[in-house]
């Protein structure tokens, strides 16, 4: 059980993260999951995760004219080979270096597209981001940098729509997994209920921020929080191994 000081500091923190990935589009984890691990460990990944689903659910409902099935379609394709290989490498890899090769990565995607190079969504980009987005998910539990970056200069219902219905695809699919290895019990669920009010606020506020938000905006923002990801993938990996 949690107290009460507990669960309002939780939905503190994951009602910030929920405003912010219904404002950019991602960005949830990087804000809710640091303070929720001090909180209790258990709320990650499972609580966090079948929380974040209604999260994900409720942007794509709101912004459902703007989605992008085409690209969520070849980003999952691309993310399922990405998955089973981050498995793979887990077990025949040094995890550290793995995570910080992906962090470097994205920092050096981040520098070309600040510096003007596009990756517009096409076919083999949505490919290529959902498979890093795949390993980058699986192995340092951060998976939505690659797709912000593909979908950056796109308009921004599109981009926070597209990227919840992928976000939607990558929950279910870890949520079965988890299931089937016995990792979903009730008291994970009471702690993904727990998380629930804190969501529903944050989601309420990033509808009222929509209006304020531009295209432009959205770009910035995801170039700041994909460098954001990237420097705490690599912060805590270097940590670990110093």
């Amino acid at each position: 059980m949690i107290s009460i000081s507990q669960f309002l500091i939780a939905s503190l923190a994951i009602g910030a993260g929920a405003a912010l990935q219904g404002s950019i589009g991602f960005g949830m984890a990087l804000v809710a999951s640091p303070i929720l691990i001090m909180i209790d460990p258990g709320f990650i990944p499972v609580p966090y995760m079948l929380a974040s689903l209604w999260l994900s659910v409720s942007i794509v409902l709101r912004e459902r004219r703007a989605i992008d099935l085409k690209g969520i379609q070849w980003a999952v394709i691309g993310r399922i080979p990405g998955t089973f290989l981050a498995g793979w490498l887990l077990v025949v890899a040094p995890k550290d270096i793995m995570v910080l090769v992906f962090g470097v990565f994205v920092l050096f995607a981040v520098l070309i597209s600040a510096v003007g190079k596009k990756f517009p969504p096409v076919r083999g980009n949505l490919l290529g981001a959902g498979f890093l987005s795949g390993i980058m998910g699986t192995i340092a539990t951060i998976g939505g940098p690659p797709m912000a970056i593909v979908y950056q200069d796109s308009e921004s219902p599109t981009l926070r729509s597209t990227l919840s219905g992928y976000f939607i695809f990558g929950g279910l699919f870890t949520a079965v997994t988890l299931f089937f290895m016995g990792q979903v019990g009730w008291r994970e669920v009471w702690l993904a209920v727990a998380l629930l009010p804190g969501i529903a606020v944050g989601y309420l506020l990033s509808s009222r921020l929509l209006p304020y938000i531009k295209k432009e905006h959205t770009r910035k923002g995801v170039l700041i929080l994909a460098t954001i990801s990237a420097l705490v993938i690599i912060g805590r990996q270097l940590f670990k191994m110093f």
